[in-house]
């Protein structure tokens, strides 16, 4: 049930209170006059036990179902009332207006055609009081259709207008939904096609409409980066300059019909000047960055409820435009700044990540000064970069704004210093805006500065937030490499792909095929790394460990390498998870834990795709199943389970114990150890876990 279906129910229990009080009302002033017969109480009585009675069949139905514990009391409400005609009609002559209410009240919870139904049971009604009784006359005829058709009249003016409320309703329900949608998208495509649909409900769009989606992908030109409809060359032609921009925004300040008269070439493409065509600006703030496109043969009206659902959500799809812009830009920025960073520590990566994170803000939002400060363990602020900003003691006065940020734990939004009363601002950030955001797990903070009040947009915020997520995960990167020896002596570049060279089958002697085959390999592995920052380094020391365990076992040498390849790629199906749903702290929900555990699935259809990966692909896809079969995705036991699947389970295992986490500490190598040991026979093969103890023992085990 709707919260416009609780008022309405709230409505209609107000109005058969005020119902009965009336006839009760009536009862009692009529008991004091000469009209009032003997059994006028009694009649009184029998109505009020009918309307409470449906008021209680109203509540025990309701429990199951509030909406139609309505309908049903309703109904009830309907045939007490009609008693109530029956008895009152030789008093009151207006009595059967009564069951208008009742007819009225039904058109917003049940179908036009009961509605009907229920008027003709009334006239039904009237007519058997008025003209059945003795002595019926021919005006009790005449009153009995003006009744009837009454009845019907309202009961269909009341359809008409709860058919358009709940028409209504469905929109600003579908614009809500497709906000949430917006909200999530993360490719131009997806968030066209979201808008798109949306305006094909709203605006009736037929199929062949032609719609397109004008934004500033950075250059200051609004192109049509998603069209349907449109030939190919004109949607590469449809550009709009900042002139074309603002003559368009003078025309239209808000979303609306413009007629073909006033659109030129200029403006839109031929395909929009063949009728009528609707224009949402998308505004981030006070700021344009956008159109909406849609035309069609003729207007169609809009309600005020359906304009400002537009409204909402084209201001969501502009953020959200803003958003992929800017993680577009940064994700490419920020997987080749990892690669720069590879086997550095995080002594000789802070300043090199701050400078990325600077040069990046200004890149993708416009700035007057930037600092990227560091909250020091003796309370002191650190600036580990400062551009623009007209103070040699950046790090002494920041103090108050970085303790502020660090008791909320969110950005702290200054959008008007000269007016700021809660914070004591340093003296160079008292005129203007400013923001400070956190970077997640650091103990670092962005600042940025602009000239203008009140000049940070939604968008801004939301890409200021994202790029210091991305920093922040370059930063604990650094610090993984510089708490962990393996990966701090990563090896080269070169070096690396030359190792993984060695482990991909060499097909009729092709190097160079065998090299290009080494480089697809890396490059998932750096996605994997890119996707999950705390993984950096890890596929190396499984794949070393596994290859271990593959020759104490005494595995052919092309098993062996795909163990070694599939240890790397181990966890490339996470690339389609959501990352929201990878970096949620604590448990998971079922449902988000059925979607992790598809990632097996996922990794096994990625390298499937290349012929050279195929037995890679079917390790991937086991090594999360267990001896005992409680694993995923297939549950399989035992041996049932690629052996090259079962050796990846036990170094993973181990590596994952050994490896420092946020949440915790490195087990020991001997604590890891008796973890698995303590497994053997559940989650993992008895083989394999002897070899792994049987290389403990001999001192082999690869720990680096």
């Amino acid at each position: 049930m709707t919260g416009a279906d609780r008022r309405l129910e709230a409505l209609v229990v107000r109005i058969r209170i005020a119902l009965a009080i009336g006839i009760l009302g009536f009862v009692g002033i009529a008991q004091q006059t000469s009209l009032a017969g003997g059994d006028l109480l009694v009649r009184g009585l029998v109505v009020g036990l009918g309307l409470a009675a449906a008021a209680g069949i109203q509540q025990l139905v309701g429990r199951s179902d509030r909406r139609v514990g309505v309908v049903v009391g309703i109904v009830a409400e309907f045939f007490a009332f009609a008693i109530a005609v029956a008895l009152f009609e030789r008093y009151v002559p207006l009595a059967p207006a009564i069951l208008i209410w009742p007819i009225v009240a039904a058109a917003f919870f049940v179908r036009q055609l009961h509605v009907i139904y229920l008027a003709a049971l009334a006239t039904a009604m009237v007519f058997e009081i008025l003209i059945l009784r003795n002595g019926a006359q021919i005006l009790d005829l005449i009153t009995a259709l003006g009744w009837g058709a009454l009845y019907g009249s309202l009961g269909a003016v009341a359809s008409t207008v709860a058919t358009t409320l709940r028409r209504a309703q469905r929109q600003a329900a579908s614009a809500y939904a497709s906000i949430a949608t917006v909200s999530t998208a993360t490719t131009y495509a997806e968030l066209a096609e979201i808008v798109f649909a949306y305006a094909e409900r709203v605006l009736d769009l037929p199929a062949d409409a032609p719609a397109a989606f004008l934004f500033d992908t950075g250059d200051g030109m609004l192109a049509a980066i998603e069209s349907e409809g449109l030939d190919p060359e004109d949607r590469v032609r449809f550009r709009l300059d900042p002139v074309g921009a603002a003559r368009l925004s003078a025309l239209l300040p808000q979303a609306g019909w413009i007629g073909r008269a006033a659109l030129d070439a200029a403006i839109a493409p031929e395909a929009f000047r063949g009728g009528a065509v609707f224009v949402a600006p998308l505004r981030d703030d006070a700021r344009i960055v956008g159109f909406v496109f849609a035309g069609r043969d003729r207007r169609r009206g809009l309600s005020p409820e359906t304009d400002a659902a537009l409204g909402r959500l084209t201001t969501q799809a502009a953020i959200a435009a803003i958003r992929i812009r800017g993680t577009q830009a940064a994700e490419t920025q920020r997987e080749a700044m990892a690669v720069l960073l590879d086997g550095r520590g995080a002594s000789d990566t802070a300043s090199e990540i701050a400078a990325w994170l600077a040069r990046t803000v200004r890149e993708l939002v416009p700035t007057d000064g930037i600092a990227v400060l560091q909250d020091a363990p003796d309370a002191t602020v650190r600036a580990l970069l400062m551009v623009g900003l007209s103070t040699e003691h950046v790090d002494r006065e920041s103090l108050v704004l970085v303790n502020e940020g660090r008791r909320r734990g969110v950005a702290v939004i200054i959008p008007d210093a000269a007016s700021e009363q809660h914070l004591v601002l340093p003296s160079f950030l008292r005129q203007g805006a400013c923001v400070l955001v956190p970077l997640r797990g650091q103990r670092l903070y962005l600042l940025v500065q602009r000239h203008k009040r009140d000049s940070f947009t939604t968008g801004d915020l939301q890409l200021l937030v994202l790029l210091c997520e991305q920093a922040a995960s370059l930063f604990a990167r650094a610090e993984t490499a510089a708490a962990d020896p393996g990966a701090r002596t990563r090896l080269p570049v070169e070096q690396r792909l030359a190792a993984v060279t060695a482990h991909v089958l060499d097909v009729q002697g092709d190097t160079h095929g065998q090299e290009d085959r080494a480089r697809i390999v890396d490059a998932f592995r750096l996605a994997i790394e890119g996707n999950q920052p705390q993984l950096a380094g890890s596929g190396e020391r499984v794949a070393a460990l596994a290859g271990s365990l593959a020759a104490h076992l005494g595995l052919p040498h092309a098993d062996a390498d795909a163990i070694y390849v599939a240890s790397l790629l181990r966890d490339v199906g996470e690339l389609g998870i959501d990352r929201r749903i990878l970096d949620t702290p604590g448990h998971l929900t079922p449902e988000q834990r059925e979607i992790v555990e598809r990632h097996p699935l996922l990794g096994e259809t990625i390298l499937a795709t290349l012929a050279f990966l195929g037995p890679v692909a079917e390790i991937v896809r086991g090594h999360h199943e267990r001896w005992d079969g409680s694993g995923y995705p297939g549950h399989l036991r035992s041996e049932d389970i690629p052996l090259g699947a079962r050796i990846v389970a036990v170094a993973d295992a181990f590596v994952a114990m050994t490896s420092p986490r946020p949440y915790r500490a490195a087990l020991r190598a001997s604590e890891a150890m008796g973890a698995v040991v303590q497994a053997r026979g559940q989650a993992f093969d008895p083989a394999v876990v002897d070899a792994l103890v049987a290389l403990g023992e001999a001192g082999t085990l690869p720990l680096g």
